[in-house]
């Protein structure tokens, strides 16, 4: 037997088994594209919480005043025409006697 082949084929002592090799290589890429894929959709899923968290949560000053004046319109008596004596009155209450009205003319 020769020194340089240790019984294994033919193949040298220094010589790289190459089929385990190439499985090896291939399967170390498949996890690396695996890995990639998988941080870049968990960047993409914390940038949009993120994103939603500091643009949409946050509700500007001007808008929440906006709503607050509204809500204190649609829940208030007020002067509509007071020379025509057309009064606003609260939803809710617009809404009870809509209601009630229908009922009786239902009957």
């Amino acid at each position: 037997m020769d020194e340089r082949t240790n019984g294994n084929g033919g193949a040298g002592i220094g010589d790289p088994n190459t089929p385990v090799t190439l499985v090896v290589g291939a399967v170390g890429a498949i996890l690396l594209v695996i890995c990639v894929v998988l941080l870049q959709a968990y960047f993409h899923a914390s940038e949009k919480q993120e994103a939603l968290r500091k643009v949409v949560a946050i509700v500007p000053e001007e808008l929440a005043q906006a709503r607050a004046e509204q809500l204190g319109v649609l829940n208030s008596y007020r002067w509509i025409d007071e020379k025509a004596g057309v009064v606003g009155i609260p939803v809710e209450r617009a809404m009870a006697l809509v209601v009630a009205e229908r009922s009786a003319q239902a009957r």
